[in-house]
């Protein structure tokens, strides 16, 4: 269940909205801070990275990141998107 109380209300970078999960007395995810995901290193959580084949023809596109497919985040591995470390 996800609190919708504007103190759990976090952005990232891009302004996506991402709510803190509750997690109760389970000890929170302290690399997503208890969100569930986190930023994509392949792209740095812009969503697009720059095409390294065309890149070598001297052209510069931005294609969708295929490591987040676009959204900037990832799944956390820390918690596995649970935002709370321990037993599942």
């Amino acid at each position: 269940m996800i609190s919708l109380s504007p103190r759990n209300e976090l952005k990232n970078q891009l302004g996506y909205l991402w709510l803190k999960k509750i997690v109760g007395d389970k000890p929170r995810c302290s690399a997503c801070q208890a969100k569930g995901v986190v930023l994509c290193t392949t792209c740095a959580g812009s969503g697009l990275y720059v095409d390294s084949i065309l890149e070598s023809q001297g052209i510069i596109v931005k294609v969708r990141c295929l490591g987040c497919g676009g959204t900037g985040n990832v799944m956390c591995s820390e918690c596995g998107g649970r935002g709370h470390r321990g037993p599942k």
